[in-house]
């Protein structure tokens, strides 16, 4: 940690006493005086500890997996996130672009699956990631679906709308 936040209250208050008042009871006195401002001081290097945290890691996925580790799986490191996987688009063509596409009948078992504009909106708002969670984590006791969702949206851009967690 910095020099500039580094302040023992306790050995400040002996240093600043003069020398003739330092006894056990006055320095005594003067510590518990202090202690507030300990306390204090102790809640501003945790919460500086915590801003610098955050401030470090934003919404890439390398980063969010970095936090989502840091909280849940320090050792082994196993959680990740994954996309989701779409399925290939199949494009119909004019006939002047001489680019056939072959459709098939049922009696053939090759079926190519067109979609409607409505499973097309629906696919778009489907989920945009997966985080992977092992097993062992998922019912370990520090963990909960809640805590990985705060974690999860404090990090996300807001465009990353949705996403599911999945255990494996």
């Amino acid at each position: 940690m910095s020099s500039y936040f580094s302040v023992v209250y306790r050995d400040l208050v002996k240093s600043i006493t003069p020398v003739l008042l330092r006894k056990p009871k006055m320095l005594a006195w003067l510590n518990v005086l202090v202690s507030p401002i300990e306390w204090l001081y102790d809640a501003f290097r945790l919460n500086r500890l915590n801003n610098l945290y955050y401030l470090t890691h934003n919404s890439q996925v390398y980063s969010m997996e970095a936090v989502l580790n840091d909280a849940f799986d320090a050792d082994q490191r196993r959680i990740y996130i994954s996309d989701i996987s779409y399925p290939e688009a199949v494009w119909l063509y004019l006939a002047a672009e001489l680019r056939p596409v072959p459709l098939y009948t049922e009696a053939e078992d090759l079926p190519v699956i067109l979609f409607t504009a409505e499973e097309i909106a629906a696919a778009d708002e489907a989920d945009v990631f997966v985080i992977n969670v092992p097993n062992d984590i998922a019912h370990a006791p520090g963990y909960s679906r809640a805590r990985i969702r705060a974690l999860i949206e404090k990090y996300r851009l807001p465009s990353m709308s949705t996403y599911s967690i999945v255990t494996f």
